[in-house]
C-alpha cells in the first residue's frame, strides 16, 4: 500500500505493522502542509522508524528499501530500525543499474547480483521509472524471489493512465499527458527521453491556487530551461486569483531568460491552452500537458467543472 506523508504525520497508520518500507525519493512537494523539506523528510522517515516495532509477528522478516542516489538516503538510513537494502543508478548500492538505454517508448538496463547479470526491459520510459523498477527489484532480492520471474513481470508492466501517457490521434507529432505537479515531476517529464534535434518541446502546465506557493517560481524556471515554449495555464484553483498564481510561475520563466510572446504565453483557460499547444506543434515536435494526468475536471474555488477538448 502507499502511505502518504500526511498519513504518517497525522498518525493515521500508527496501528499498522508493516514488514517492509520502500522509499523512492523526497522532493519539493506538499510544503503547504509540511512547511519545508526537513519537515517533509521527517514525516516520511516515520515509516522506517515504525518498522522496528515488535508486535505479534516477531519472526517475520523486516527490512527497508531506499534510493542511495537521493538526498534523503543518509537520513532514512539513520532512522531505519531494520536492515536497509539500497538501489541506485549513479552511486554504489546493493542493486545498481548499468548499461541504461532510454527511448521514448521504453527503457532497458542491467544489474549484477550474486555474480550474475540480469537485463531488464520496461515499457515505461524515463530514468524515474528505472528507479521505481529498481526499488521493486531490491524488494524482490530481499525476499529471495527468482529474478527470472521479476524480469518477466516488469516487462509486462503497462503505463499508468495519466503518467507519461501518449495520445495518438494520427498526428505527426508527439503528445504526452503527465501528472507532473511539482518541480521534480516537471523536470522528469521534460527529460524522460532525448529531444529530437530541430524540433520543439512545448509544455502546458499550471499550479494549484491555495496550495504550496514556494514551488511555482521553481517550476517556471524548470520549464524555461528545459522546454522550447511554455504555455502557462490554470490547474485547480482552491483560492487565490488565477493571475496571482501564474505570475509567480512567470517569475521563474523570466529568471530563465524567457520572453513573453516569444518563449511563453499565458492562457488561463486550460482547454484553450491545450488547443493552442496542439495548433502550434509541427511535425516531429513534442507537446507535454502536465499537472492533471488522467483527470478531466478542474476545481474552481468550490465547483468541480469538466474541461472538454473538442476535436
Amino acid at each position: 500500500m502507499e502511505v502518504s506523508s500526511h498519513g504518517l504525520a497525522q498518525n493515521r497508520v500508527i496501528a499498522c505493522d508493516f514488514d517492509v518500507g520502500i522509499i523512492s525519493n523526497v522532493t519539493h512537494d506538499h510544503f503547504d502542509f509540511h512547511r519545508n523539506y526537513q519537515s517533509y523528510l521527517e514525516s516520511k522517515a516515520l515509516l522506517f522508524e515504525y518498522l522496528g516495532r515488535d508486535r505479534e509477528a516477531k519472526s517475520r522478516l523486516k527490512f527497508a528499501v531506499a534510493n542511495a542516489d537521493d538526498a534523503s538516503y543518509d537520513f532514512i538510513v539513520s532512522k531505519a530500525a531494520v536492515p536497509v537494502l539500497s538501489y541506485s543508478i549513479y552511486g554504489p548500492s546493493d542493486i545498481r543499474a548499468s548499461n541504461i538505454e532510454l527511448k521514448s517508448n521504453g527503457s532497458s538496463f542491467e544489474i549484477k547480483v550474486g555474480g550474475k547479470k540480469y537485463k531488464f526491459f520496461l515499457k515505461l520510459p524515463g530514468l524515474f521509472n528505472i528507479y521505481n523498477a529498481l526499488s521493486a527489484i531490491a524488494y524482490a532480492w530481499g525476499r529471495n524471489y527468482q529474478f527470472e520471474g521479476v524480469q518477466s513481470a516488469l516487462a509486462e508492466v503497462q503505463r499508468v493512465p495519466g503518467r507519461c501517457q501518449r495520445v495518438d490521434e494520427g498526428q505527426d507529432f508527439e503528445v504526452i499527458v503527465d501528472f507532473a505537479h511539482n518541480p521534480d515531476g516537471l523536470k522528469n517529464i521534460l527529460t524522460f527521453a532525448p529531444k529530437i534535434p530541430e524540433t520543439k518541446r512545448i509544455i502546458v502546465f499550471g499550479c494549484e491556487g491555495g496550495k504550496d506557493k514556494t514551488k511555482r517560481q521553481i517550476m517556471g524556471y524548470i520549464a524555461g530551461m528545459l522546454a522550447d515554449f511554455t504555455i502557462v495555464t490554470m490547474d485547480n484553483l482552491y483560492s487565490e486569483e488565477p493571475l496571482e498564481v501564474v505570475q509567480q510561475i512567470e517569475k521563474g520563466l523570466l529568471e530563465a531568460g524567457r520572453r513573453e510572446g516569444l518563449d511563453y504565453i499565458i492562457i488561463l483557460d486550460r482547454a484553450e491552452a491545450i488547443k493552442e499547444a496542439i495548433a502550434m506543434a509541427d511535425s516531429g515536435d513534442q507537446v507535454i500537458i502536465a499537472g492533471k494526468g488522467h483527470e478531466t475536471t478542474q476545481t474552481i474555488y468550490k465547483q468541480v467543472k469538466p474541461y472538454v477538448i473538442g476535436r
